[in-house]
This record gives structure tokens, C-alpha cells and sequence, in this order.
């Protein structure tokens, strides 16, 4: 069971976890993530899942290179390949997010780079290592599609805060929701603006090197 120094494993998860791992069927967990922002326990908006608990021997850390970015939160990026059956559990996990927004926004800046570089500098990497993209496979090839899917379309921001602050109610969350949600709609233009200053550059470069020769 992966957990970190800031998240808090409620009881009712605690009980549901032993329940899981005591019958057979499956290899690892997704937990949904209730997450503490400005002082105020976040219920609403788009679901956060995490793969945490999972059987050792039927799962490893995927891979995945952008050796421009340093200091990133690896678990945000990278997940555990498992060999097996992955199911969800009901219950779900605190966050208890204590940085003030100054790291918030850091945060975000050094994962849009992450985003970005992976999707431009280093499109044409060995994906060997990493979480194939597949409609209709595993449940985490499944998350992996559908987030490719939707950082290719334009209007993420837009779509995004829509989703989570409209349909999946974030509003219910106060001011503290209001912020979260457009810092995330950001956080997704930040990812889109940073991909189109990449291959402005690297156009630049091209016709500076043809013109040279």
C-alpha cells in the first residue's frame, strides 16, 4: 500500500482494504481521493483515483523520461504496471494538501512541464516501459486513453472546469472549490500553451539549421 506523510486512511477505508486483499480476484486497487484545500475537505468536482494497494509480485513502477525536468512528484506521472486484475474500492483516501499556493502553483508549473515535454521533445521515445493507451483494455490502459484523448482536443480549460465545477458539482465546494477548479482548467492551458512554445522552437531551430547549410 503506497501512502504518502499527508494522506489519512479513514477507518472505513481501512476495513474495506482488509476486506479486498482477504479474497482473491484481484491484483491491485484504485482509491478515490477526497482532497483538503484552503482549510476546506474538497467532496465535489472531477474524481481523483489513485492505484495504491496492489500485490507486489504482479505489479512495477513504469518509466516514463523527461530528463529536462527535475523535481517533480513521480507518483503523479508514473504508476505501477500491473499484471492482473486491477478493481476499485468505495471508500476513499484524505489529502491533506498543507503547501500554501505559492507551491501549488509550482507544483503545476514543474507537471505542465512534465506534460508537455512528453508530448513534443520526447513524443518519439521507447513506450516499452510505460502504460499502453487502449479503449478497451485494463482499467488503467483506459485512464492512460482517455487522457491522451483529452489533452489532444482544444477547449480542455474549458471542458474541464464545465465538468468538474457544473456537472460533477463542484460549485458545492465553496470558494475553496471555485479556486481549485480554475487553477486545474489552468493547469491544463498551461500544458496545451507550453506544447505550442516547444515546436515553435524546435521550428525555429529547423529553419535556422537548414539555412545555415
Amino acid at each position: 500500500m503506497i501512502v504518502d506523510a499527508d494522506e489519512e486512511v479513514t477507518p472505513a477505508l481501512r476495513d474495506e482494504i482488509c476486506d479486498a486483499i482477504a479474497r482473491p480476484g484481484y491484483d491491485a486497487y484504485l482509491v478515490p481521493y477526497h482532497y483538503y484545500f484552503l482549510g476546506r475537505l474538497l467532496r465535489h468536482g472531477a474524481p481523483l483515483w489513485k492505484l495504491i494497494v496492489l500485490r507486489l509480485s504482479a505489479a512495477r513502477f513504469e518509466r516514463m523520461d523527461a530528463p529536462d525536468v527535475t523535481g517533480y512528484d513521480v507518483e503523479l506521472h508514473q504508476h505501477p504496471l500491473v499484471r492482473g486484475v486491477t478493481g476499485r474500492l468505495r471508500n476513499q483516501m484524505i489529502h491533506h494538501d498543507m503547501a500554501d499556493l505559492h507551491h501549488h502553483f509550482q507544483r503545476h508549473n514543474i507537471y505542465s512541464d512534465w506534460e508537455a515535454l512528453l508530448r513534443t521533445r520526447y513524443r518519439g521515445r521507447n513506450r516499452d516501459g510505460e502504460i499502453a493507451a487502449r479503449l478497451f483494455g485494463s482499467v488503467m490502459e483506459r485512464r492512460r486513453f482517455l487522457k491522451r484523448l483529452f489533452l489532444s482536443i482544444p477547449g480542455k480549460p474549458f471542458i474541464y472546469f464545465f465538468y468538474s465545477y457544473i456537472v460533477r458539482a463542484g460549485f458545492l465546494d465553496g470558494r475553496p472549490g471555485l479556486i481549485y477548479n480554475m487553477l486545474k482548467a489552468m493547469y491544463w492551458y498551461q500544458i496545451s500553451v507550453k506544447e505550442y512554445e516547444i515546436r515553435h522552437n524546435e521550428k525555429i531551430v529547423a529553419i535556422s539549421e537548414n539555412g545555415s547549410r
